[in-house]
């Protein structure tokens, strides 16, 4: 075994694992293909939108699940492997069954749109969780509603419109209405 471990040494990717040749280190670097870091961080931003959803801090879950705030902060990042019992520990403290993590994490979509839209989605809960008037809370709800409703409309009568529904983006028909910018863009 000791000559395994001097062979394999010499091996750049190799030499983080030399010292724990025999069993498993969730402290070693993570070496892995991008498809499976993307999987990770995936599960990571679950992780904590979850966690936040939960209105629990770092510590807090990590108290919970029998870890460091590091480990946690590793496993959001996808800095550290998080072994599968240790994903399950923290699905049943956030009261989540496993999949909510592992089912998006598998489905392909780019990095740049999902990390976006998590920081979105979570600005947007932590403003709402602001809000102590429960009427203003469901007026909020409404309008969120409502807009929908309205951009689900106008995707079905333009598919070809752009998401904010002008297409102009240069500012200089910021205030115009709809028929000026029409005008102003001929």
């Amino acid at each position: 075994m000791v000559a395994i471990a001097l062979d394999l040494a010499d091996s750049p990717f190799i030499l983080p694992w030399v010292g724990n040749v025999g069993g498993h280190d969730e402290h070693a670097p993570v070496m892995m293909d991008e498809r499976t870091r993307e999987i990770m961080r995936s599960i990571g931003e679950r992780i904590r939108a979850r966690r936040f959803d939960r209105g629990l801090s770092q510590t807090q879950l990590a108290r919970h699940v029998g870890v460091t705030l590091q480990q946690i902060q590793k496993y959001e990042t996808a800095k550290n492997r998080l072994p599968v019992d240790r994903l399950v520990r923290i699905a049943e403290v956030l009261d989540t069954p496993v999949s909510h993590f592992t089912d998006a994490a598998t489905q392909h979509k780019g990095p740049d749109t999902r990390a976006a839209v998590n920081r979105q989605s979570m600005e947007l809960v932590r403003h709402f969780q602001h809000i102590p008037s429960p009427r203003v809370r469901s007026a909020v709800i409404g309008l969120l509603r409502g807009l929908d409703a309205e951009a689900a409309r106008h995707a079905k009568t333009d598919p070809s419109a752009p998401e904010d529904g002008d297409g102009d983006h240069s500012g200089q028909n910021a205030g115009a209405r709809p028929s000026e910018r029409q005008r102003n863009a001929s």
